[in-house]
């Protein structure tokens, strides 16, 4: 209960958890630590789910990864905390600035290869995939633009494409659907 896990070379800030069980074991073979974790439940105010994975040190960059998550329930708002720092900084922000509300449900992430790599492009050096429900989610593309508010859709990110197949949405006052987006 109350748990932060700190991960300086992964994530920007440390990760708070309400709660977080499961099982943790690492081995060192000479210069190189391997972490798994088995078995994981996790929830917090963002968001509640389970994991399973394995991360190798490596002597440079972030190290390698091989995860993948369950999420019943995460918030849109709250995505930037959890990118990595290999999807780079003007990524993040956007996240941040743009994912005004919402809520994931049946999500599923799958993150595999050398984080210094990540998110990899064309499927180059590992592979990132992330595809949930999002539902009442609003989002604010570029300051001039008008936000897109009561978003139902299918999001899928795979390394560095983005789908978005909408059933509905509103914006400026009128109703958006269906849609699909690249």
């Amino acid at each position: 209960r109350k748990a932060t896990l700190a991960l300086p070379k992964i994530f920007a800030e440390p990760l708070a958890f309400d709660t977080l069980r499961g099982s943790v074991g690492w081995k060192r073979d000479g210069e190189s630590t391997m972490v798994t974790l088995t078995n994981a439940a996790f929830a917090n105010g963002d968001a509640a789910g389970t994991a399973t994975g394995t991360w190798r040190s490596r002597a440079h960059g972030p190290g390698e990864i091989d995860f993948n998550a369950e999420l019943a329930r995460a918030n849109i708002a709250s995505a930037w905390r959890y990118v990595p720092l290999g999807a780079g900084v003007a990524v993040r922000d956007w996240l941040h600035r743009a994912l005004a509300a919402g809520m994931w449900s049946d999500a599923k992430l799958v993150v595999e290869g050398d984080l210094a790599q990540f998110p990899f492009p064309g499927g180059k050096g590992g592979r990132f995939l992330f595809a949930a429900k999002a539902q009442d989610a609003s989002i604010e593309y570029a300051h001039d633009w008008p936000p897109i508010t009561g978003i139902a859709a299918d999001v899928r990110v795979e390394n560095t494409r983005l789908a978005i197949a909408a059933s509905s949405a509103r914006s400026l006052g009128a109703e958006i659907g269906p849609m699909r987006a690249d």
